[in-house]
């Protein structure tokens, strides 16, 4: 993983795009009516350099804030303690509350980032939840979108986050590890008890998808805080905010429009759910208001050296790939290619991160 350059924190900046990476097929299609130059010289003059075992958004956050991962990564003992719950005791897993599809011979999973969950709903799912399950597990849910499992003994589990999972089969992400037959048979238990519910036959008499699952991720037993790498952590993401707050460092919501003399780390997510659920069109609108808001804003301040350094962080195929920019990198010329060239998957990175300079 490529270090951070302590000495001019100042001037550096890590930005986590997820969903830049389509698959390569369909880059000439997708790319072909925007223009995206500042991108395109950016990821022209960059060090790229990837990162084999992140497969996803949470575990590259994870990563970047120095985390320790246990059997998964803890990010739900952080994020529950964010939601004010006693999460010190115990083990704690995220356990989102989900639309599961029959297709084909497959559940097809969304997660309810897309879906309206009210409170009185919610509630009425973890309380029969509760009555069903008593003291095995207990469920809380201190957002209607944002549902935690305690359990008091630690299991053998490795999970996957719905943001891998979101439109796609369940069956290849299921939990693996020792008990990872009783957490199969957990999640069927729990499908039986929410499809006959009455909450959920009065969503559907509304027009509303019934909730009939929860997918447990980030499972894990509280860390000790640590010093976090970055000063200032920007995004519109509970977990970051939850990651930012563990390690007292400083949050902010990302800013409406362009925003200059912005350093540390910054989560820009507008393009994951659209290219997660294939909506291409969305996606395009969405990068092009990226290279509007921020990409011409980055390379006007690596040009002026008002930011010294610009890492760019993205995912596919449970690869994280790194693009690093300075601003010696723009001065070579002689780099040219097409953006669908530079965003493919398929070609070796010049060097591997364990040479990457800082």
């Amino acid at each position: 993983m490529p270090t951070f350059n302590h000495q001019h924190p100042d001037k550096q900046l890590t930005v986590v795009i997820p969903g830049l990476l389509p698959p390569a097929t369909m880059l000439d299609s997708l790319l072909h009516d925007i223009r995206l130059p500042a991108l395109t010289t950016l990821l022209q003059h960059a060090q790229r350099t990837q990162e084999n075992d992140i497969p996803d958004l949470e575990s590259l956050l994870a990563t970047l804030t120095h985390i320790s991962r246990q059997h998964d990564w803890p990010l739900a003992p952080i994020m529950a303690q964010h939601d004010h719950l006693p999460a010190t005791e115990g083990y704690w897993l995220c356990a989102d509350p989900i639309y599961l599809t029959p297709a084909r011979n497959q559940l097809l999973l969304t997660d309810a980032s897309i879906f309206d969950l009210d409170t009185n709903d919610s509630q009425a799912l973890v309380t029969a939840f509760q009555q069903h399950f008593g003291d095995e597990y207990t469920l809380f849910a201190p957002h209607p979108k944002r549902w935690y499992l305690h359990i008091p003994h630690t299991p053998d589990l490795r999970t996957h986050p719905p943001s891998t999972v979101c439109g796609q089969g369940i069956d290849a992400f299921l939990p693996t590890g020792k008990d990872a037959m009783a957490w199969h048979r957990f999640y069927n238990e729990v499908q039986m008890l929410f499809f006959s519910l009455p909450v959920n036959a009065s969503r559907q008499q509304r027009g509303l998808p019934p909730v009939n699952g929860v997918w447990c991720w980030g499972g894990g037993t509280l860390p000790t805080p640590s010093a976090s790498p970055f000063q200032t952590a920007w995004g519109n993401s509970h977990l970051l905010s939850a990651l930012a707050n563990q390690q007292h460092c400083q949050y902010s919501p990302l800013p409406h429009g362009r925003q200059r003399g912005m350093t540390g780390l910054v989560l820009l997510d507008a393009l994951q759910q659209s290219l997660q659920y294939g909506d291409y069109h969305v996606w395009q609108n969405a990068l092009q208001q990226l290279e509007t808001d921020w990409f011409e804003c980055w390379l006007a301040q690596l040009r002026q050296g008002k930011l010294q350094t610009l890492h760019l962080w993205s995912l596919a195929n449970n690869t994280a790939y790194h693009w690093r920019i300075s601003k010696n990198n723009l001065w070579r010329f002689w780099r040219r290619a097409t953006l669908d060239t530079l965003l493919t998957t398929t070609h070796h990175p010049e060097k591997t991160s364990r040479d990457t300079p800082s």
